[in-house]
């Protein structure tokens, strides 16, 4: 992929520059079907055990004016690990405020499925640096990294299923986790139509924004019933 910004949605063109400096890209290996779009967890219960290996990383200048809107639904603003976006008015250090930086991102997961059961995992290693700044702040590189698990089973085949999550991440300004567990029920038994209920437990969010049920620093329990159709 090449561009000029990490996100294209919720950003208009008077924010963007012409400059095509974001480039990413991906590679995976996989074996017995896995999927190269993969489904929740082992819906079709694979009879052999299915593997998948992959990569990815991603590079970009930022700038301060090209980020979507803090509340946009769409919004993947760069942030620190408390949440707070790195472009924010003092977000460092009072009167200060950075105006462009480089962001760098390395991704590596795997995963496998067999007889209805799936375990993934996905590590992350993010880089901030070459900052431009208003103001003098006390940083000149940051560096965050992090994983999330995921195991899941199916109950009822081709009907129900149920999945668990955790994540966590190791941040110079701070270190958030979060735990989930849901049900995946299949209707109509077809993996394009699902009602998905699920708990969360948060600790200290690193995100929020109005397509997504916290809000940057929340702590406790949140329930939540998705309904879902791909097409």
């Amino acid at each position: 992929m090449l561009g000029n910004n990490l996100s294209q949605l919720g950003v208009d063109a008077g924010q963007l520059d012409n400059k095509l400096d974001t480039w990413s890209g991906a590679i995976w290996w996989t074996t017995h079907n896995f999927g190269k779009i993969p489904t929740y967890g082992d819906y079709e219960k694979h009879d052999k055990v299915a593997t998948i290996l992959g990569g990815a990383f991603t590079r970009s200048t930022e700038n301060r004016q090209s980020q979507p809107d803090t509340d946009a639904p769409e919004n993947s603003q760069i942030r620190l690990s408390d949440g707070t976006g790195i472009f924010s008015l003092n977000a460092f250090a009072p009167n200060t405020q950075v105006i462009n930086a480089k962001y760098q991102m390395a991704s590596f997961n795997t995963g496998v499925k067999y007889n209805g059961f799936s375990f993934d995992v996905e590590l992350f290693m993010r880089w901030l640096s070459d900052f431009e700044t208003s103001g003098q702040i006390p940083v000149t590189k940051l560096y965050d990294s992090g994983f999330s698990l995921q195991g899941s089973a199916m109950l009822v085949d081709k009907k129900l299923q149920l999945y668990s999550t955790y994540s966590y991440i190791n941040g110079d300004y701070g270190k958030p986790w979060e735990v989930t567990c849901g049900l995946n029920w299949f209707p109509f038994k077809t993996k394009f139509f699902r009602i998905n209920p699920e708990v969360m437990y948060e600790s200290h969010s690193p995100v929020g924004y109005l397509s997504y049920p916290t809000q940057v620093g929340s702590k406790g329990v949140i329930g939540m019933l998705n309904v879902e159709l791909n097409y």
